[in-house]
């Protein structure tokens, strides 16, 4: 009886760890990609999606902010991602604008406590055949002087299934910073339909 109930506690044991890996699984795999990436803070998914189909209010997310949607795209620009990253705040994630399919134009502000230094990553999700170009401009502050420079990368032509990339960096996290991000069609590829985006603390190497 002892030896079954020492099984039946293993067994429990691995499916729930199973189960507690399966469900972040996308995390782990950006953390073991990157050195000194530490807690996941935030994350959303970006969607491609038919005329109509997605017919929401721009100011109106009734998703939990976990998608943002832009029309469905054969060539040249889908959308415009603009982000606000405050540090002076309680902390969240929120997109307050989740519909691009209209404007083609999206807006995400992140707040992190205690001044928390950052990273964004993103992968592409689907047939190795899609991509994705993706330009990162910062947008000076007009409370500062000069720009800081947290795009970690200005271009890449990203493709599905070539894992993450990191796009932004931020490991002062001392002023509120303002970031753009363009997404077009890559030439020669079907244009991607679905692209994870991940927020992660940035800890200190050792």
């Amino acid at each position: 009886m002892m030896k079954l109930r020492k099984f039946l506690f293993g067994l429990i044991a691995l499916l729930g760890f199973g189960l507690v890996s399966s469900v972040d699984s996308h995390a782990a795999s950006a953390q073991k990609t990157f050195d000194c990436l530490g807690k996941k803070f935030g994350q959303f998914e970006v969607l491609a999606k038919k005329k109509n189909q997605w017919a929401k209010s721009d100011t109106v997310c009734d998703n939990n902010g976990n998608r943002v949607f832009f029309p469905l795209t054969t060539s040249g620009n889908i959308g415009f991602i603009n982000w606000i990253f405050n540090p002076s705040t309680n902390g969240s994630l929120n997109i307050t604008d989740c519909d691009g399919t209209t404007d083609r134009d999206v807006d995400v502000e992140v707040d992190f406590p205690l001044h928390t230094p950052y990273w964004v990553v993103v992968a592409l999700v689907g047939p190795k055949n899609e991509g994705l170009d993706l330009f990162c401009t910062d947008v000076l502050n007009p409370d500062l002087t000069i720009n800081e420079d947290i795009c970690a990368i200005n271009q890449v032509s990203l493709t599905a299934g070539g894992g993450w990339t990191k796009i932004i960096a931020d490991l002062l996290a001392d002023d509120q910073e303002s970031v753009v991000w363009q997404l077009d069609c890559t030439v020669g590829k079907t244009c991607a339909r679905h692209m994870k985006v991940q927020v992660f603390e940035a800890e200190q190497c050792q």
